[in-house]
């Protein structure tokens, strides 16, 4: 079953990636279905080793200082927020170390979106002290719709999923949609 659930998000995703231009949401709500979606800490785990190593580039100009972050671990997700350990190492200064990063997941109204936001990631500076480097990752936007456009048979079949609920809960997160399947070239 895991596989499954595994399957559908990486589903879900690279519908997010992948949607045509010319599939629009200004249509008519079609009649839909619910779809609710449980992501384990352990598909989450691969998606974060998949996503490094990773450089993040602190400051501006001369004060820039580029972080490369890798190989992470310890993954757990609960009480609406995701932990982990990911090393770091300095491209441009000397520092090896590991950090203790924290992310939730917000809903921005003004957007209608969901987003993935860094609200802890402290890093030990030599000379310098401890600065919280949140800021310099930009929260990772959740599309509210996913549309992909599937060819079955050589016929086309559209795919709506309208995301309503996204919540980190203990060890898994739980994606709630709706779904449906508008006819094809529906606008």
């Amino acid at each position: 079953m895991a596989r499954f659930r595994y399957s559908l998000f990486w589903v879900a995703l690279s519908a997010a990636l992948a949607a045509p231009a010319g599939m629009a949401s200004g249509a008519a709500p079609e009649p839909s279905s619910q779809l609710q979606l449980s992501v384990q800490e352990s598909a989450l785990f691969e998606l974060l080793r998949a996503a490094t190593p990773y450089t993040v580039t602190v400051g501006s100009g001369i004060t820039a200082v580029d972080l490369i972050l890798r190989d992470p671990s310890d993954l757990t997700l609960g009480a609406g927020k995701a932990r982990f350990r990911i090393a770091v190492r300095g491209a441009t200064i000397p520092i090896d170390q590991v950090l203790e990063p924290e992310l939730t997941v917000e809903y921005d109204a003004q957007q209608r979106q969901y987003l993935v936001v860094v609200s802890r990631l402290a890093v030990r500076i030599p000379l310098l002290g401890t600065f919280d480097i949140r800021d310099a990752l930009p929260p990772l936007t959740v599309p509210a719709l996913v549309e992909q456009l599937w060819r079955l048979d050589s016929r086309p079949i559209g795919t709506r999923i309208h995301i309503r609920r996204i919540a980190i809960l203990e060890h898994r997160l739980d994606i709630a949609a709706d779904i449906d399947f508008p006819p094809a070239g529906s606008r």
